[in-house]
């Protein structure tokens, strides 16, 4: 489907999927999704303040149940995590991401392509001495590459469009 970047002032082929309401290593609660923009594919994360009540007729306390879970950090309560999840999943929905806030993250990626590994650390907050900001640069790198194979060039004017974003 045509979707209209507002920043970039572009129409591209924008389509995401939901693919699951889960949780990483370190205990962050996330939906996951697969984007696709011109047919590139891209993994991409929403935090639960994304998600949306699930509006369930005669079930006034699901709103403040709703809102209760939101606020909470799950992150301190790991023990019970899964309960969380399944809980929070029960009352609330995934929204979508719009294509702006997919391109704001991807063209922020793109600045690995232009800098070399310790530049991007520091510029990052990453260690230079971490496997893991390394595995992350290169994501970064390969995500640049995949927004230009979009015909989406990470170029000045491009992050210009998003400065204030």
């Amino acid at each position: 489907m045509k979707t209209k970047s507002e920043q970039l002032k572009i129409e591209v082929e924008y389509k995401t999927k939901h693919l699951e309401l889960t949780q990483d290593e370190n205990f962050w609660v996330f939906d996951s999704w697969a984007v696709w923009i011109n047919g590139e594919r891209f993994d991409y994360k929403t935090g639960i303040g994304h998600r949306a009540r699930r509006v369930v007729i005669g079930a006034g306390q699901d709103r403040k149940e709703f809102e209760r879970l939101k606020s909470m950090n799950p992150r301190k309560d790991r023990k019970n995590i899964e309960m969380f999840i399944q809980r929070f999943e029960g009352i609330s929905k995934p929204v979508a991401p719009s294509l702006d806030d997919v391109l704001y993250s991807l063209i922020t990626d793109a600045d690995a392509l232009s800098m070399y590994f310790q530049e991007w650390a520091d510029c990052f907050g990453y260690d230079q001495d971490s496997r893991k900001a390394l595995e992350t640069y290169e994501a970064c790198r390969k995500n640049g590459e995949k927004l230009i194979s979009a015909g989406i060039t990470p170029d000045e004017k491009t992050r210009e469009a998003f400065q204030d974003y």
